[in-house]
């Protein structure tokens, strides 16, 4: 399911009863450092079958940019005039001055597909979406409220504190125990067989 910026702010407020949106200004920020805070339990998946074609003489592919800060999973080879898709052995990603690139341990020749995961990015405008459902949208919705509660607890004197520390506990919590029944599993790495 996608959900937008504006869609998300408007569950934030509602959940902590924000009526007089005293915290509006900060929505955003929270919900970002919440998206950041719960990577790689909520991540994008990356499914990329047209940015790489194996070609002879070739070892080494710069990897699509969606990878600089994810992680590839699974590399397919799909050999010219076929249609299926076969797993590829042998493979490594290594970091070139701050790229990434795919080094093949054989020469292969097709079109690569490459599977992953990388952070959300990050949302600045009301029509900024991220895709997630149902429980793992209630998770980042528990994790933004603490970031809001922690960034205006900062700013409070001594006296208030007490509340939010309270209200911190109550949503770490909650956030914990989400995080417990509905934690994503990492995409699996690949498999790398010794002879």
């Amino acid at each position: 399911m996608t959900t937008t910026l504006l869609t998300l702010r408007s569950k934030l407020q509602k959940t902590i009863g924000d009526d007089k949106l005293a915290y509006a200004d900060k929505y955003t920020d929270a919900l970002n450092y919440a998206a950041e805070d719960l990577y790689p339990i909520i991540f994008k998946p990356i499914d990329d079958e047209t940015s790489l074609d194996a070609t002879l003489d070739t070892y080494e592919y710069e990897l699509p940019t969606d990878f600089n800060e994810g992680h590839l999973s699974k590399v397919f080879i799909q050999p010219s005039g076929s249609s299926t898709w076969t797993p590829l052995f042998g493979w490594q990603v290594i970091v070139k001055s701050s790229e990434k690139y795919l080094k093949l341990d054989k020469v292969v020749v097709g079109d690569l597909r490459l599977e992953g995961y990388t952070k959300f990015e990050a949302l600045t405008t009301d029509v900024s979406t991220i895709s997630l459902d149902g429980e793992k949208l209630s998770l980042l919705i528990a994790q933004a409220i603490i970031r809001l509660y922690e960034m205006k607890r900062g700013v409070i004197s001594m006296d208030s504190r007490g509340r939010y520390d309270e209200e911190i506990s109550y949503w770490r919590y909650k956030a914990e125990e989400l995080k417990g029944r509905h934690r994503m599993s990492r995409p699996a790495s690949q498999i790398r067989w010794v002879s």
